[in-house]
């Protein structure tokens, strides 16, 4: 089978498991802290990760070279995901999802500020357009415009920042050891958090809360093999299928119908997002000439 044509499958695999994890994590957080629905996704996240390990070579993985940036990604990463399944919880997916795409808006930004990445007028151009885009979709004076609006975007720029933050990581430590260290990080934290909410899951939604976890891990490791087999201007154009997937499974599930405006804005800041990366993309082979 052409690599790219696998690549992109796997791609589209891991958008439709995005969508997935998410709609679960709505559904259980009208029952469980989200503390308590991080603390299962990352833990049972694990179980994927746990059947492809090389055993041989557990000991380069735990190997660690950078262990305080590696912690503050963890937290980076954990504040991020704590902020989106907040926001599952008191928002429409496809509204969270939509908003989530500002990420590589705020990366843009971040990796001039603090990495004096160079950012051509092309890509401050289309930082400009993904940022109308979400003032689109949030509408000041709307329902949308609230405090609860500001829990996805506020989980992108964490999320962002997580990911600058791994731009050095990658000089150093393999993306497994990123995953296994932020996985076990996430756990641990939101576990000890939730001793003093802990709410004891029935058998059913204990099914769920290990299929939300399982979906994640898988979501992971097909977004990375996706990642080996194609570049990313291959890719990215396939990330808006999320949004696709969790306005369809709103609809079936919570009968949510996102309104015009959140389509209008999704498409200016998904292909604000999507033109800034393969730009990115283009610009490394000139920068590493």
């Amino acid at each position: 089978m052409n690599t790219r044509l696998t690549a992109i499958a796997l791609a589209c695999v891991a958008f439709a498991l995005f969508a997935t994890m998410s709609a679960l994590a709505k559904f259980l957080g009208d029952e469980f802290p989200t503390t308590q629905v991080v603390f299962f996704r990352s833990l049972f996240a694990l179980i994927p990760l746990a059947l492809i390990i090389d055993y041989s070579r557990i000991g380069q993985l735990l190997r660690v070279h950078r262990p305080g940036l590696l912690a503050l990604r963890a937290l980076m990463g954990l504040i991020a995901m704590l902020l989106f399944f907040a926001a599952v919880t008191v928002l429409p997916l496809a509204d969270v999802v939509a908003l989530a795409f500002a990420a590589p808006i705020f990366t843009t930004v971040l990796g001039h500020v603090f990495l004096g990445e160079r950012v051509g007028v092309h890509r401050w151009a289309a930082v400009t357009v993904g940022l109308v885009g979400v003032i689109v979709m949030v509408r000041p004076g709307s329902e949308l415009f609230s405090a609860w609006s500001l829990l996805p975007l506020g989980s992108a720029l964490f999320y962002s920042v997580g990911v600058i933050m791994v731009r050095t990581l990658s000089k150093t430590e393999s993306p497994a050891t990123i995953v296994l260290y932020f996985s076990l990080f996430a756990a641990a934290t939101t576990g000890s958090a939730s001793i003093f909410t802990w709410h004891t899951p029935l058998t059913s939604d204990l099914v769920l809360l290990v299929a939300m976890g399982v979906a994640g891990g898988v979501m992971q490791l097909c977004a990375i093999n996706a990642l080996k087999r194609a570049e990313v201007t291959v890719i990215a154009p396939f990330e808006y299928t999320s949004l696709l997937w969790s306005a369809a499974l709103g609809y079936l599930i919570w009968h949510e119908v996102p309104g015009y405006h959140i389509w209008a804005g999704a498409v200016l800041v998904g292909a604000a997002a999507i033109y800034i990366i393969i730009r990115e993309a283009r610009a490394q082979p000139r920068a590493a000439s």
